[in-house]
This record gives structure tokens, sequence and C-alpha cells, in this order.
């Protein structure tokens, strides 16, 4: 689901960096278009991307987090390619796109796989796109989705045909790269101990630290005539802030 005017709400530590990739005239500007703007050009007039260009969509997630996605798209020409592979880092989310009426472009996601697994960070979303679907087809389903199932054996990677004409699953595969993408990113305290813990914990990190508090609360409790420590307190306090969504809280 996504959601208007939430700049402000949005902490800057909760971004998804997405990036767009294919060759030229797969589809890529149509679709962000078309997801950020609700916009479509039936204009046949083909008009490239020069270089790079992005645009910012303001987004909740099915379980409530809210997510500022910076969505890149890139330029399909080989020429462009250089600069186009250094973006990759970074990356939360990566879309391969194809034209399904264009082989040629089919092709070359098989020849840019290599190139964008060795750079784009290991924790990054893949998903593969086909667009055009309501035009004439060179690409079938199967084939699609035989090369998305080729991709990271033997679990491949989520494959979607969308139109950004009609609109059909335009939203649907970008709410589930958004989805996978928040997932699978580090956590951003991973190496240090945050001071004090925030709402800015990593999902994983805020359970992990429950169940330490949980045992921490049990412990001193069965003490008779126990009293902690004002800091450490002050530690449990600020970290209730980040379960106050949870019930059991």
């Amino acid at each position: 689901m996504s959601i208007r005017g939430l700049d402000e709400l949005v902490p800057p530590s909760k971004l998804i960096k997405v990036l767009l990739m294919g060759g030229s005239n797969s589809g890529k500007t149509s679709a962000l278009l078309k997801h950020c703007e609700d916009v479509f050009s039936n204009n046949n007039t083909y008009i490239p991307t020069i270089g790079i260009d992005f645009k910012v969509k303001f987004t909740q997630l099915s379980d409530g987090r809210k997510y500022k996605a910076q969505i890149w798209d890139t330029a399909g020409q080989e020429r462009f390619r250089t600069i186009t592979y250094a973006y990759l880092r970074g990356a939360a989310g990566v879309f391969l796109f194809y034209n399904v009426s264009n082989r040629k472009s089919f092709e070359l996601v098989s020849a840019l796989l290599p190139e964008i697994c060795t750079r784009m960070p290991n924790s990054s979303a893949l998903m593969l796109v086909g667009t055009n679907v309501d035009g004439g087809r060179a690409i079938t389903h199967a084939e699609g989705s035989s090369l998305a199932q080729s991709i990271n054996k033997p679990h491949g990677i989520p494959f979607y045909e969308i139109s950004s004409k009609s609109n059909y699953k335009v939203d649907v595969a970008f709410e589930h790269m958004y989805e996978m993408a928040a997932k699978l990113m580090p956590c951003r305290y991973a190496s240090i101990i945050p001071t004090p813990w925030t709402t800015e914990l990593h999902p994983l990190c805020v359970k992990d630290q429950k169940k330490i508090f949980k045992t921490m609360l049990l412990y001193f409790h069965s003490l008779h005539e126990c009293k902690l420590p004002n800091d450490v307190m002050l530690y449990i306090f600020q970290f209730l802030r980040a379960a106050e969504h949870d019930l059991e809280w």
C-alpha cells in the first residue's frame, strides 16, 4: 500500500534503494511512471533514458512499517552500462526487466546477470519482470518463468508479467519487491550497540532484545528487595518505545 505525504513520518534510515535494470525499450521507465505517478504515455515514440533517473515513493508494508523507496531508472544502452553498474552499490533490490515482445531484451537479461550478481550486495532482493503483456508476444510466460527459476537455484526468484498501459500487476510487483528488500536489509546496528534503543532498531534485533529484557526483568523480579540501577531503568524505558506496538508488552 502506498501513502502520500509521509515524508516527515518516515525516518531517513527507512530507505529502500531499488534499481530498474534491463535493455533499451524493456519498459522500465513506463513501469516506474505508472507506479509512482499513475501516468502512461500513449505516444508510440520511444524516448530512451539518458544516464540515470530516479523517483521517490512512500510506502507502507503489510506489517505496518513505513518506508521511503528510492527507485533508480537506469539507461538500457550499452554505453551507459558502466554508470549503471556503479549504482548497484547499496541497492536493497534489483528489478530485471525485459519486453515480452522483444527476444533481444529477454536474452540480454542473462548477459547482464553475472555482472549484476557480482556487484550488488549479498542481501539484495532480485526480481524478473516481463513488460508489455498486452502487446504481441515473442517470449512465452513459460520461458520467463523458466529463466526466473534458473536464477538462484533451486529456489529461483520472483517473476511477474506486467502491463503499464492497463496497469496490470505493476503495483503488485513493486510492493512485493519492497517487502523482500525490507526483510533482507542488513541491520544498521550490526557492528555497534545502539544507545539508547529506539524505534529505528532492525526488526530482528527488536525481537532478540525483547527476549533479553524479559529474562532480565524476570530475574530481578525473583530477587527480594532488589532495585534496578537508574541507568538500567533508563535503557528499559527507552527500549519499550520500540516495543510499544506489540500487544505482549
